[in-house]
């Protein structure tokens, strides 16, 4: 019986070594190929040549490699990362799987579409891009215009319909924020510049996420959102856990404020427990949304 034969026979009877086992071994090898490497020499023309055999040395190194990164488990040699362990993880996956997700900027004259079933009816909105143009709302008693925000000032709207000569002062609020910042840091200052709540607010923090991740924003934008996120302090993992669909998922927890005689309504962000996909929050599924070139229009 040969060498190979002989490994090949006792390969499945001996048992792999773990990382730490095969590290004395891994330093004394580095140390002999740094004491054993040539010292440098000029550069010169080199000569064909048809075939050369390696010294013993050099064999001896190559196998010890060789039997390194066969004996090796698995994660070491692929370096496939186990599952997130912390609030920050989930959050930098969810940020790189946003950042690849596929996009198509809108154009300022479309609408944003989201459609939705409330028990036996359906329901619809039409948001104008630049928040300029009128969109609409449709629901179990018809569609209800809503007006876009013109040189300053917008239409007024009782009952559904709109009042003749009728305006009020505004600022438009376009549905798709193209110039959301596209870095975790520029985020964060966003994030302060526009908060919901006071300094330090963490659960004022966390709503204002939920609200712009539900929102139709680029790739880059998301992703930062998300990076942005996992530098707050605070935050919990909920393993096991479903969204509010049933779907499995794993949950990223905001700390909720403590008052006195209520029950804490913690606020959570949902992911995919294997993709991290964005899921939705704890008001509901991410929405599906979809560009559409004029209201009643559906994808």
């Amino acid at each position: 019986m040969d060498d190979l034969a002989l490994v090949r026979t006792l390969r499945d009877d001996t048992p792999l070594p773990t990382p730490a086992d095969l590290t004395p071994a891994r330093n004394r090898l580095l140390t002999a190929l740094a004491e054993a490497a040539p010292t440098p020499s000029p550069l010169r023309k080199r000569r064909r040549r048809g075939f050369v055999v390696a010294g013993a040395s050099t064999l001896t190194a190559a196998a010890a490699v060789a039997a390194v990164l066969t004996l090796a488990p698995v994660d070491v040699v692929t370096g496939t990362q186990p599952p997130a362990a912390s609030a920050a993880e989930v959050l930098t996956h969810a940020a790189a799987k946003a950042r690849s997700a596929p996009f198509v900027e809108p154009r300022p004259d479309q609408f944003v579409y989201h459609g939705a079933t409330n028990g036996d009816y359906n329901t619809g909105w039409w948001l104008s891009v630049d928040g300029t143009h009128d969109g609409a709302v449709e629901g179990p008693d018809g569609v209800t215009p809503l007006p876009g925000c013109r040189d300053g000032v917008r239409a007024v709207t009782k009952g559904g319909e709109f009042r003749p000569g009728v305006t009020e002062p505004c600022e438009p609020d376009p549905a798709y924020k193209r110039d959301l910042p596209t870095t975790a840091d520029e985020m964060l200052a966003y994030l302060d510049a526009n908060a919901s709540g006071g300094p330090g607010n963490i659960n004022a923090r966390g709503k204002d996420v939920m609200e712009l991740a539900g929102s139709l924003l680029k790739p880059e934008s998301k992703a930062a959102l998300f990076e942005a996120a996992a530098r707050v302090e605070g935050l919990e993992v909920v393993r096991d856990t479903h969204d509010t669909t049933g779907r499995p998922a794993v949950g990223i927890e905001w700390p909720a404020p403590v008052v006195p005689g209520d029950k804490p309504q913690k606020t959570t962000l949902y992911f995919d427990p294997t993709t991290y996909e964005f899921l939705g929050t704890t008001w509901g599924p991410a929405a599906e949304l979809s560009i559409v070139d004029a209201v009643g229009q559906r994808p």
